[in-house]
């Protein structure tokens, strides 16, 4: 596991937090719902295809990656590792 969930950068910048606020900013999750939401996928979590494609924008946006269309299948430990991963692949 590249990360956790908690406030901790990934060693090439990707926060944990900024995800989650992003989440909560953007795709109108609730805070207690991504606190408790173990290895839950963002579908389950109730993210629709709407909610998905925002998210996959912003993230886009700003770091300049684009997610998978299966990121609705991704929890969010998964989700930080991809976007560590594939932004350290790009370097």
């Amino acid at each position: 596991m590249l990360t956790s969930l908690e406030g901790d950068m990934a060693p090439d910048g990707v926060s944990p937090m900024r995800i989650k606020e992003i989440l909560t900013t953007k795709i109108g999750l609730e805070q207690e719902i991504l606190n408790a939401a173990g290895a839950a996928s963002l579908s389950e979590l109730g993210v629709d295809s709407i909610g998905v494609i925002e998210f996959q924008k912003v993230v886009s946006d700003e770091y300049g990656i684009d997610l998978p269309d299966e990121i609705s299948a991704m929890n969010l430990t998964q989700i930080i590792n991809y976007v560590t991963e594939t932004m350290r692949s790009d370097c």
